[in-house]
């Protein structure tokens, strides 16, 4: 990987070493839920529960997630003091759409949540919900007594359907059930934080009221750059990598069409897949037919984050091609793996589909393009031939990511939600 120990990377992580000394949180008794690997909330938590009274810590697997457990984790002052698994719906019939299934995958993720906190018997002055499922049990909780404030965290806005389409009818009735569930969760919430600025203009745009006690800020989700080392030298490879989801919209389809023509032009060109999904069986017949076995390696899902950074470490350029005709929810959001690839000195060539690639294009940390195979082409071949402008992407990259910086952003969020509600941020109600 490319990167550069500079003067600017070091000086932006002292900022953030600095920053996250000053909210004090140690008479808090602070609460997580969220949906496990999607949103990253592990990363926040190891920021938050090391500066709070008691946590909990409540994550639920994803369906697809077959190799993570649902599980519940109590602290006392950074003390691990209870730890248990919990109910989750694995998807495992691939003949059979995981949609019919979702009233069950809906009914376990509530029961589980539920049963981890009437397990623990405690009450918390905070409960985080990342998700409006999540929310919406935590809000039936605060009823319960088990919580005094929830905090609504909005890492995801569907997009409205034009028509009922019966092709896409789950995307649809998931439409429709998220942006009922989030009018509602608005109004109820104690805080929004939302992922970017995008989400609050839509809810402007649909005349959704928030109440005017209600804080709703503009909180990205993050990452744990503490342990990130820097990284100072240079690979000599064409390796460039791709981490997500398999579907359809991700665009990895049009860079594998744009495979033959990149080895014409840099033989040595390897391309590593991190993820699984719906669509991998057509990516996988699609590289079989162009006879691309040698170029291109999948490796599922990985687990382990000291195996991703191991692979990561073999490569010099990052890729987030969305299809911007299939991922107009990508808009509303800052794409997660984006993230992940600036925190590791990665410059990315990405479809201006979000808030996050008018950042990267600002910032000199990649290219964004157009979603054509030639615009493909020409900014991988123009970043992969150049070695000194892949540099300065690679260290650009680095600084950029210290805006994400979980310290950094709960700094902020904490101070001014905290504010709003009229609490002390020295430790105290």
């Amino acid at each position: 990987m490319v990167s550069g120990s500079c003067a600017e990377i070091e000086n932006a992580k002292k900022e953030v070493d600095n920053m996250s000394e000053q909210i004090v949180l140690k008479n808090y008794n602070v609460a997580i839920v969220s949906t496990t690997l999607i949103y990253k909330s592990e990363e926040m938590a190891e920021w938050i529960k090391a500066r709070c009274n008691d946590f909990a810590l409540v994550t639920i697997s994803s369906h697809y997630a077959k190799n993570l457990e649902s599980s519940c984790k109590y602290y006392e002052k950074d003390k691990l003091k209870k730890s248990f698994n919990l109910l989750a719906y694995h998807h495992k019939i691939k003949s059979i759409d995981p949609a019919f299934f979702l009233p069950i995958n809906l009914f376990i993720h509530f029961s589980s949540v539920c049963y981890a906190f009437f397990r623990l018997r405690k009450s918390f002055d905070i409960c985080i919900a990342i998700g409006y499922f999540d929310v919406l049990i935590a809000l039936i909780l605060k009823k319960m007594g088990f919580f005094k404030r929830v905090v609504y965290y909005s890492g995801d806005y569907f997009r409205n359907y034009e028509q009922w389409d019966w092709r896409h009818w789950f995307h649809c009735l998931r439409t429709w059930l998220f942006q009922t569930a989030d009018k509602i969760i608005v109004k109820s919430a104690d805080a929004v934080w939302n992922d970017t600025f995008s989400m609050i203009e839509v809810r402007k745009e649909k005349k959704i009221s928030i109440p005017t006690s209600t804080p709703q800020l503009v909180v990205p989700l993050g990452l744990n750059l503490q342990d990130k080392p820097l990284i100072d030298r240079s690979l000599n490879t064409h390796d460039v990598i791709f981490i997500g989801n398999l579907q359809e919209y991700q665009g990895l389809m049009l860079f594998l069409e744009a495979m033959p023509q990149l080895i014409k032009k840099i033989p040595d060109i390897k391309l590593h897949v991190i993820g699984s999904g719906s669509y991998e069986l057509e990516l996988k017949n699609k590289v079989a037919s162009e006879k691309l076995d040698d170029y291109v390696q999948f490796y599922g899902f990985v687990k382990s984050e000291k195996e991703i950074e191991e692979i990561l470490s073999k490569c010099v350029l990052a890729i987030a091609p969305y299809d911007p005709g299939k991922s107009s929810f990508i808009k509303y959001v800052n794409a997660g793996k984006v993230k992940e690839y600036l925190c590791n000195g990665l410059p990315v060539i990405m479809t201006r589909v979000s808030e996050t690639a008018k950042k990267v294009e600002e910032a000199k940390a990649g290219v964004i393009i157009d979603y054509t195979k030639e615009d493909i082409i020409k900014a991988v071949v123009n970043l992969l031939k150049d070695k000194k402008l892949l540099a300065v992407y690679a260290k650009n990259a680095k600084i950029l990511s210290q805006e994400y910086s979980w310290a950094k952003l709960c700094e902020r969020a904490f101070g001014e939600t905290f504010r709003a509600w009229g609490w002390s941020n020295k430790g105290s109600i």
